[in-house]
């Protein structure tokens, strides 16, 4: 990349950075600087993922939503099921019924 500078400060471990700002023995700036783009690198990871876990709950919110669809059918179709056998038992034994209840 043109104009890019090397960092020799990118290898050192945060240990290490922390040190040599106390000490002084870095420019000034320059430790600094390190240790915002450690941080500014921190908050884009996890930045990067939240955007993956939402992503996935929004995923699984879809599928959710389509598995409520079809445990609205399957209780509109039991219902029914309950409906259709309780009026055959009716019809089949009204005449029983009426014999009981002496209409």
């Amino acid at each position: 990349m043109p104009g890019a500078t090397t960092n020799a400060y990118q290898e050192w471990t945060s240990h290490d950075l922390v040190i040599a700002a106390s000490r002084g023995d870095a420019p000034r700036g320059v430790v600094e600087a390190e240790m915002m783009r450690r941080l500014r690198e921190a908050i884009d990871n996890g930045t990067n993922a939240i955007q993956i876990q939402t992503r996935a709950i929004e995923g699984q919110t879809a599928s959710s939503d389509s598995l409520g669809r079809r445990i609205y059918w399957l209780n509109l179709l039991l219902l029914l099921f309950t409906v259709g056998i309780f009026a055959l038992t009716v019809v089949l034994t009204w005449p029983e019924l009426r014999r009981l209840w002496g209409f």
